[in-house]
């Protein structure tokens, strides 16, 4: 670990010898690992994330493969409605099986819309 003083007078520490500035640096030995928290009260950001993930898994789990199933659906159908009422003139496409790219009209479209709202009504709980 580095110490040293900035061009402020501010007290600087980092794990790598400061560049640029001709400064005078002073090695501050430490025991730790370098797995240290930061011990200004501050939660360490990395452990907030694994702890909203292992959250997310814990509900995923006692919701149950169906009830997890139509979470999805819902989501995907919910997507799928937004992006029907895009606005009107706004061209819309799908892929057939050839990869290739076929425009949505106005009745498919209607169709699409009626399922996506169809698809909601049955797995978002209204």
């Amino acid at each position: 670990m580095y110490r040293w003083k900035d061009h402020d007078g501010q007290t600087v520490y980092s794990d790598k010898p400061p560049t640029g500035a001709k400064v005078q640096t002073e090695i501050v030995r430490t025991n730790d690992t370098g797995n240290a928290r930061v011990s200004s009260g501050a939660t360490d950001w990395t452990e907030k994330e694994r702890e909203f993930r292992r959250r997310r898994i814990e509900e995923r789990e006692a919701r149950g493969p169906e009830e997890e199933r139509k979470k999805q659906a819902c989501e995907a159908a919910r997507r799928r409605s937004a992006e029907l009422k895009a606005p009107e003139g706004q061209l819309l496409f799908r892929t057939d099986k050839n990869g290739e790219r076929v425009f949505i009209g106005d009745d498919e479209r209607a169709a699409l819309a009626s399922e996506s709202e169809r698809a909601i009504a049955e797995n978002c709980g209204r």
